[in-house]
């Protein structure tokens, strides 16, 4: 996988909320933070992912279900839970 695991859960929520072509004031909106906020993650991105603009963002995240088994196996109870995931991911 590549550099988006560098990315925070919060930073790959705003990533994928601004890669559907939300405005940051939107998004802003959405999230319950302020547009700066969102710039700010925004600029932590595009460093994190070496890219300049949204496009280029939008090419280097990983795909959803990745993000799915990296959140689940981020909890807790990840040993139990992230084999069933990936099971019902391969499904997919």
């Amino acid at each position: 996988m590549g550099r988006s695991l560098d990315l925070t859960q919060r930073e790959l929520h705003v990533a994928r909320v601004a890669a559907d072509g939300l405005t940051c004031r939107e998004i802003a909106a959405r999230l319950l933070v302020s547009e700066n906020t969102v710039k700010t993650h925004l600029e932590h991105i595009y460093e994190k992912l070496g890219v300049r603009n949204r496009l280029e963002m939008e090419h280097r995240l990983p795909p959803p279900t990745e993000e799915l088994l990296l959140a689940v196996t981020s909890l807790p109870f990840a040993p139990n839970v992230s084999a069933c995931v990936a099971n019902w991911l391969s499904f997919c």
